[in-house]
């Protein structure tokens, strides 16, 4: 017995050893590269979303300026991300045309290889007042205070 086998091991049939190498010598590192993640990718893994839709321009977004759902979604991006966090009062319209006032809170933060990112929620205090105590309402209010 070969000193270098292992006694209870079957050896491995020709063919097989030929396929293995055949593999192994088709990886040459001049290869292509693995396909670039898209802009919606990269900006979900930046940002730490597990879920990121096309922009709707409809509601304002653009590839780079994007809504989340709730104010507790912007938490967790500014959490995940940092950033910079501001607020304005804006007006929307219900479906049927009616305005309303409404605090739009914007983390913007740089994301490498795409730049400023702002992503943004609608926040109405009065039905949220869980937001108060996020923290990224904190940083907004740290920030006014100085």
């Amino acid at each position: 017995m070969p000193a270098n086998t292992i006694p209870s091991s079957n050896p491995v049939p020709r063919q097989r050893r030929l396929i293995a190498a055949g593999i192994l010598a088709s990886r040459t590192p001049d290869a292509p590269a693995p396909v670039a993640l898209s802009l919606s990718a990269h900006l979900r893994d930046a940002l730490g979303l597990r879920h990121l839709p096309p922009p709707r321009p409809e509601i304002g977004e653009t590839d780079t300026r994007r809504c989340v759902w709730s104010v507790r979604e912007l938490d967790d991006v500014h959490a995940h991300a940092g950033g910079t966090v501001t607020a304005r009062q804006v007006e929307r319209a219900i479906p049927d045309g009616s305005p309303y006032a409404v605090i739009e809170v914007t983390v913007t933060v740089t994301v490498p290889n795409v730049g400023t990112v702002e992503v943004f929620t609608d926040w109405e205090p009065a039905e949220e007042p869980h937001g108060l105590a996020l923290p990224v309402i904190r940083a907004l209010s740290a920030g006014a205070a100085r």
